[in-house]
């Protein structure tokens, strides 16, 4: 469930080791616009769901440059939202959690 967050941490993570980032940043970036389904970054970006689907495939340049930033930004900006929806169903369930265990304790009386 909180794969966008998994896959921000992944690339850091690497970096801090120094490894190949591009390597890691290319799978990552891959596995969250495929998580996050071509054709809806492919609406929100403006361009085809071909075009998406390439990219995915092969992050490297070869498309024009207006593509892959109106596709990046799209990814970058539903990642970063979904992440922030994780959070708050992570504090919301931590809440629900905490209230289970007071009824618990009060019940065990």
């Amino acid at each position: 469930m909180l794969i966008f967050a998994k896959y921000i941490i992944n690339i850091a993570q690497n970096l801090a080791k120094g490894l190949n980032p591009m390597q890691t940043i290319e799978k990552d970036f891959s596995a969250v616009t495929q998580k996050l389904g071509y054709g809806e970054v492919a609406s929100k970006a403006g361009v085809s769901y071909q075009a998406v689907s390439n990219f995915a495939a092969q992050p490297r340049p070869g498309h024009k440059y207006r593509v892959r930033l109106r596709i990046l930004d799209v990814v970058i900006a539903s990642a970063e939202s979904r992440v922030i929806q994780l959070r708050a169903e992570a504090d919301q369930l931590e809440k629900q959690i905490n209230g289970l265990k007071e009824w618990k304790t009060e019940f065990g009386k």
